[in-house]
């Protein structure tokens, strides 16, 4: 086993990961522009899929920043892991159903970003079932 192999390998597979999230992010922005004038959540649906546009009532949202996360102390890191409103696995997910009812709200909060939308839908993406 050629662990350089390996590891290069790993490392190539999340910078092509990172860089799809931007490509995704960026569609998403295209298709958000499409809802423009609409005032209801509507789905279009193609040969690969469906796109589900779905009304948001707020025009904050808060995404879970990594970053900030990382800035944290060892001591708060480890008891948002240990509380499970962070798991690690290949990268950080953020449990936000556990994360609204945890007692810091402030420890919370220190780890958002708030994304101020000037579209009022989000988009989902579901492919077809193979």
């Amino acid at each position: 086993m050629d662990i350089d192999k390996i590891i290069n390998e790993a490392i190539d597979l999340q910078i092509n990961i990172k860089k799809n999230k931007k490509k995704l992010d960026e569609l998403k922005n295209i298709l958000k522009d499409t809802t423009i004038g609409k005032n209801a959540s509507y789905k279009v649906t193609t040969n690969k899929g469906v796109a589900s546009f779905i009304k948001r009532k707020d025009k904050i949202t808060y995404t879970f920043d990594e970053n900030k996360f990382l800035k944290l102390g060892d001591e708060n890191k480890l008891k948002l892991k240990q509380d499970d409103i962070i798991i690690e696995k290949l990268s950080y997910i953020f449990d936000l159903k556990k994360a609204k009812t945890y007692q810091n709200q402030d420890l919370i909060k220190s780890i958002m970003k708030e994304n101020y939308k000037e579209s009022f839908f989000a988009i989902t993406l579901k492919e077809n079932e193979k």
